[in-house]
């Protein structure tokens, strides 16, 4: 046990708005795009998904690089932390979060400014940065997910869909 000898209490998270959220396809091939929205609206029963696949939990090298949705909290903001309401639960979801340029950023991914990043069996994923990030635009950008059956939108498959994402500072 420690204790705090300062006194001070470190300073709760604050919640961050989102103003627009936009798929990020860099290979060109969207999964979902007119739904982002689902993923900002408040609504657990709302939700952007990807496509099915055949080969997982994880995407890289055999299908693509990753999947992923930028969002713009409006102006910048320190970036302490996120939680990802997931779909599908089960063997394995792997995102990482990351500052970008703009709702369409330039550069691969491995170029950008990581945040955090984390991985989960569960069907919520908090992850939460060592030292916050400054910035306006935050990737989520998801590179493993649980293989799940047949729904009313989707074949079987390494699969997942984001219900709620929220941004703490």
């Amino acid at each position: 046990e420690t204790t705090n000898q300062g006194g001070d209490k470190p300073d709760a998270p604050v919640p961050l708005a989102i103003q627009d959220a936009q798929e990020y396809a860099p290979d060109g091939s969207p999964q979902n795009a007119n739904n982002v929205g689902a993923t900002h609206d408040s609504d657990s029963t709302t939700y952007w998904r990807s496509w099915s696949y055949f080969d997982g939990p994880d995407l890289v090298p055999s299908v693509k690089q990753g999947v992923g949705i930028v969002y713009d909290l409006g102006s910048d903001k320190d970036i302490a932390g996120a939680s990802i309401a997931l779909r599908y639960g089960g063997d394995h979801t792997t995102l990482s979060v990351y500052a970008v340029d703009s709702l369409n950023p330039s550069g691969p991914v491995g170029s950008m400014q990581q945040i955090a990043t984390g991985r989960t069996s569960d069907s919520t994923l908090k992850v939460t940065a060592k030292e916050p990030v400054n910035s306006r635009y935050v990737l989520i950008w998801m590179t493993a997910m649980p293989y799940s059956p047949q729904d009313e939108y989707s074949d079987p498959g390494y699969k997942q869909g984001i219900t709620d994402v929220a941004f703490t500072g």
